[in-house]
């Protein structure tokens, strides 16, 4: 903070008509026992981005876009670090149970929370889910890249370009490894008098990488198309030891299996992987 003249970590500021840009930042590194590069936010910051919200709120008309190094859990961005599952540091707070979920609750109660951009995990915009909507006032939660070669993990230099005027925002990707090209990624057209944004994704490009492929982790989420539900597996055949998880694994490919425990954990089978998932949000806790 010294080297930016800062007295705080975090800040707030009105960047035209009634729409305000907040970051916050991590101020604590290599302090856990749980992490080596812990992502952590402190009280202080929560309380303060509270009261912020509160003070700009949706009925008096203001959008608030919000800016953090990592990303929070229930942003449902699904292609991560694996290093960042396995080391508890992926989300913002990970590792801490009692305030992880506090950013997305805050993200549920105001509503002029439009858009959330984080980077983190040095990965490019050309996965398919590195814009997603999410939570109860449809939120854009934006994945960011780098620009520098020695920062990149997947060959794609990339930042995001935000325009926007009174009726919305357009969110570009900069392809620097491509001479600069801009590309539209979405736009978001702000409702009036109350009525709820319109998000628009433009046609679908020809360079989506697919994570699994690429080596990287891929989160998932519960659906009826996984086919196995170990749950429901033990409540059909009380009797049984064992459940045949490898055997579903060997007859059906990409097969997901879940495992909705007593004490409220959630458990996931995939890419040769056993993942524990936030029972809450459906993040991914670890491996």
């Amino acid at each position: 903070m010294k080297a930016f003249n800062k007295r705080t970590p975090y800040f707030c500021t009105e960047i035209a008509e009634k729409v305000l840009c907040v970051g916050l930042s991590t101020v604590r590194f290599r302090d856990t026992s749980y992490s080596s590069h812990e992502v952590y936010v402190d009280q202080e910051q929560i309380e303060w981005f509270d009261r912020v919200l509160e003070h700009h709120s949706a009925k008096d008309g203001w959008k608030v876009l919000v800016f953090t190094h990592a990303p929070i859990m229930g942003s449902g961005l699904r292609t991560l670090q694996g290093v960042h599952i396995k080391n508890g540091c992926a989300w913002i707070n990970h590792t801490e149970e009692k305030t992880r979920r506090k950013f997305f609750e805050l993200c549920n109660k105001h509503a002029c929370i439009r858009a959330w951009f984080s980077g983190h995990f040095h990965l490019s915009h050309d996965y398919e889910e590195s814009i997603t909507i999410n939570g109860d006032h449809d939120v854009a939660f934006v994945q960011v890249g780098v620009i520098g070669e020695k920062s990149m993990r997947d060959g794609r230099r990339q930042t995001r370009l935000v325009r926007g005027d009174s009726k919305g925002i357009r969110i570009f990707t900069v392809n620097h490894h491509q001479g600069g090209g801009e590309r539209l990624d979405m736009e978001m057209i702000f409702g009036e008098e109350g009525k709820p944004d319109k998000i628009h994704f433009p046609k679908e490009h020809d360079e989506w990488i697919v994570p699994s492929s690429a080596g990287w982790f891929s989160a998932r989420t519960p659906s009826a198309e996984d086919g196995c539900f170990l749950d429901s597996f033990l409540s059909e055949n009380p009797d049984a030891d064992l459940v045949p998880v490898s055997s579903v694994l060997a007859e059906k490919k990409d097969v997901v299996c879940w495992w909705h425990m007593a004490d409220g954990r959630v458990l996931g089978v995939h890419d040769g992987l056993l993942v524990e998932y936030d029972p809450t949000t459906l993040a991914p806790l670890g491996v």
